[in-house]
């Protein structure tokens, strides 16, 4: 090179060392940004668990203050928000998933093309999905009506407000089964599978399926110890299109980036 009287071989990278080690150290810096800000969004939907009344799912009187009951209950599900965010984005740039928008808003990026994106398909998914839900919240009134008085109170009155359903159900719950389980669940597949370069929708079919299934399942200890009665498949219906479609936004948008990094 010019100035410095060495002489550079075909085969020597273009890319200077430093900017080459900077360049990779930034890719591990988005990483870790993006798994803080999912652990910081998680934990958020996590307290909204506070307005619950978590202290009726345990038989008989509570030897704590109700704010303190909550405040304890809340440590398993902060443990698993910790540690799906950190899970998902090991093992996300494997299996070519991605979280696309918030990706570029930790790179001070503009998100709109990708939020755009995003929308179209959520009501592509949203729309036929919310129909059956809504079709199946018919039937709860002869559920309810097949209940005693005192387990349809606790129901009603462990109804989540809005704030919960929209920070803990759709934030929160969504890092836990579709970042964290979905992810695993997609790498194990592909792993077993020989770790083929082309990964196959089978892995990925199977992965979402499984998430959504441990995602409705999950929900079973709750409504036992409410009405003590079999909850139904709604939890796993909604569960699997938005798996799909977390994973079909991921592929489009979000392989590419993965791989030039």
């Amino acid at each position: 090179m010019r100035g410095t009287g060495l002489k550079r071989s075909p085969a020597e990278p273009l890319v200077p060392v430093p900017i080459k080690a900077h360049a990779q150290t930034d890719s591990s810096s988005t990483r870790g940004g993006l798994t803080l800000v999912l652990i910081g969004l998680g934990l958020l939907g996590v307290a909204s668990l506070l307005a619950l009344p978590l202290e009726q799912l345990v038989p008989g009187p509570v030897p704590y203050s109700p704010g303190v009951f909550r405040a304890l209950a809340l440590v398993q599900p902060c443990v698993l928000v910790i540690a799906a965010a950190v899970l998902g984005s090991v093992l996300a740039p494997q299996v070519a998933l991605d979280a696309p928008a918030l990706r570029l808003i930790v790179e001070a990026r503009s998100p709109v093309l990708v939020l755009k994106d995003q929308a179209r398909r959520a009501v592509v998914a949203a729309l036929p999905v919310g129909g059956l839900i809504a079709m199946f919240g018919l039937s709860l009134q002869t559920f309810g009506a097949s209940l005693d008085g005192a387990a349809l109170g606790r129901l009603q009155a462990f109804a989540p407000p809005a704030l919960v359903r929209l920070l803990y159900g759709g934030i929160s719950e969504e890092i836990i089964s579709r970042w964290g389980l979905m992810t695993l669940f997609v790498w194990t597949m592909w792993r077993l599978s020989g770790r083929p370069a082309q990964r196959t929708p089978a892995a990925y079919w199977t992965g979402l399926t499984v998430a959504a299934l441990v995602f409705a399942l999950g929900h079973l200890p709750i409504l036992y110890a409410l009405a003590g009665s079999r909850p139904s498949g709604s939890s796993a219906l909604r569960s699997r299109p938005t798996s799909w479609q977390g994973w079909s936004l991921a592929t489009s948008t979000g392989v590419q980036a993965w791989k030039r990094r």
